[in-house]
């Protein structure tokens, strides 16, 4: 075999073994996810609504709550009619509903009311896309 067919050979298998690897490249896309927009919406208006809340931003509202009663926030992602909400209710402990759709309410029922700790960490999750959140409670839907 001449040296003119091997370098062609070589060529043509280097070509092949390009091609193939921008072919696997463009069949199997290693994109990343694009992250949601939340939004956390205080209930009571008082305070200016916050976009894509931080840990600090959620730990903040819900310690800045004193003895009230009733709902403190509700974080949604944008564009959509889904929610969590937290609510507050008595000596600094609170509950968590959620709303797949605002039609649908469901609350967490695994223990009367959560620490503040329990609301950074469920609402943290949640932003985070992450199911951890689901599990701090047996969830049970609010008849209406």
């Amino acid at each position: 075999m001449k040296i003119q067919h091997v370098i062609s050979s070589l060529w043509i298998v280097g070509c092949c073994a390009v091609s193939a690897q921008v072919t696997t490249r463009s069949t199997n896309p290693t994109t990343k996810a694009t992250a949601m927009n939340y939004t956390l919406v205080f209930i009571t208006g008082s305070k200016k609504d916050i976009h894509n809340p931080t840990e600090a931003d959620i730990r903040a509202a819900l310690t800045s709550q004193k003895d009230d009663f009733g709902p403190v926030f509700d974080i949604h992602p944008d564009g959509t009619d889904e929610f969590f909400a937290i609510v507050s209710e008595q000596d600094g402990h609170f509950s968590f509903q959620h709303s797949p759709d605002r039609k649908k309410v469901i609350y967490a029922s695994k223990k009367e009311t959560f620490s503040i700790d329990d609301g950074v960490k469920a609402a943290s999750e949640y932003l985070k896309g992450s199911p951890d959140w689901k599990k701090l409670g047996d969830w049970k839907e609010i008849k209406q």
